[in-house]
């Protein structure tokens, strides 16, 4: 929120739409502000991710000469909320940030190159809204969510760099809570969900039919090796890996038309070196009006592993100006004796109190057998059994802003 007292010199308008409640949702619409730094007497130490930041925000306050064929959006979202929280033994309160949806703030932009074809880019980074932190994933990376650009025209999009796979897409389709609130199918677990060195395409809609497809490279992410360079230090990536670990292959076909989605997709990964997993997605939802229904079914077997399978079914019904959404899903490993299993139960409401902001209520149970230590999960947070056989419980009150 801007703080009192900054003049704030321009700003895009918002579309005046209704924000939809979930993780998986329609983009979020970018407001761009531009405003003088605060002075602060206290200093703390610099980063490279900082300066990173630091340089970026210096690049939207001066102002752009009018062109009418690019565009530069900030965007992103806040949401924290009060939790209460079990996992099994140890219970407590705690201030939880991330848990209807994952705290960000990105950059987006595209410029017209002529005849239809236009030059994008995303950058986008999580953050913990409850400390001001980065989320960062592996590395603290400075754009943990998103780093791609790209070419997109008539014949669909094709980006490079780091984004989500076809197979955590077609899933969070398939969850009515759009991997979002306590009891969402990230708990099923073992879903690729982003990847690195990675060129995607998207294929335009056609008679409600579109696709998807990734595969990423693995290996050179995060190798580096430091180097004198006049008196100073430099990090060199390692461009070739023996084992090829992360690499990934995968695609998504879906349908949409009037109140039908269907999508299916299938990927797999190299995890470590020998053990590659297979990931399978299908699902489908109907919207009759007040009421919107769906289910999904997930499958993942590794390399000389038992197969690890998961289905879900769920609603959301219209209550008053909001809308409430349940959900329950079961995962299982495949196993000859005392086969690991755990049912997973989510509720919650979300209540829009303008289109930018809300307020949401969200409970979520599991329920391992004798053998399981399944997680329960919510859009950015996850509790761990604190033994197996345990059973994760949380209750979580929050505000979520998009701006």
């Amino acid at each position: 929120m801007p703080e009192a007292g900054h003049d704030y010199g321009f700003r895009l308008p918002v579309a005046s739409v209704a924000l939809p409640p979930t993780e998986a949702a329609q983009p979020i619409q970018p407001l761009w502000r531009s405003n003088g730094m605060k002075q602060s007497n206290q200093v703390g130490p610099i980063n490279a991710g900082s300066l990173a930041v630091a340089a970026i925000s210096g690049l939207l306050i001066v102002p752009l000469s009018a062109h009418a064929q690019s565009s530069l959006n900030l965007y992103g979202l806040i949401d924290t909320g009060v939790s209460w929280v079990s996992t099994g033994t140890d219970r407590s309160g705690i201030l939880s940030t991330g848990v209807a949806s994952t705290s960000r703030l990105g950059f987006r932009g595209a410029e017209d190159l002529g005849n239809g074809l236009r030059a994008v880019f995303d950058l986008e980074s999580g953050f913990n809204s409850d400390t001001g932190g980065q989320r960062g994933g592996p590395a603290n990376r400075l754009f943990d969510r998103i780093a791609t650009v790209g070419l997109a025209g008539d014949f669909g999009q094709i980006r490079l760099g780091r984004d989500t796979t076809p197979t955590y897409n077609a899933a969070g389709l398939n969850d009515l809570m759009g991997h979002g609130y306590w009891g969402n199918t990230q708990g099923f677990g073992y879903t690729t969900v982003r990847i690195d060195n990675a060129i995607f395409y998207r294929s335009p809609v056609l008679q409600g039919f579109s696709g998807e497809a990734a595969g990423s490279f693995g290996g050179a992410s995060s190798t580096g090796t430091s180097t004198s360079v006049a008196g100073g230090s430099q990090v060199t990536e390692s461009l070739i890996s023996a084992d090829r670990v992360g690499r990934y292959y995968g695609g998504r076909l879906a349908y949409e038309m009037g109140p039908v989605k269907a999508n299916a997709a299938y990927g797999q990964v190299d995890v470590t070196p020998g053990v590659r997993v297979r990931e399978v997605v299908a699902g489908a939802s109907y919207d009759f009006g007040m009421i919107k229904a769906g289910a999904g079914y997930y499958r993942a077997h590794p390399t000389g592993a038992d197969r690890l399978r998961g289905v879900n079914v769920g609603a959301s019904i219209k209550v008053g100006t909001g809308t409430l959404l349940a959900q329950f899903y079961q995962v299982k490993l495949d196993s000859a004796t005392n086969a690991p299993r755990a049912n997973t139960f989510g509720l919650a409401y979300h209540y829009p109190v303008s289109r930018r902001t809300s307020l949401y209520a969200s409970v979520g149970a599991l329920h391992n057998n004798g053998s399981a230590n399944f997680n329960l999960r919510s859009a950015s947070e996850l509790l761990i059994p604190s033994s197996i056989g345990e059973n994760p419980r949380a209750l979580s009150l929050g505000l979520r802003h998009v701006f």
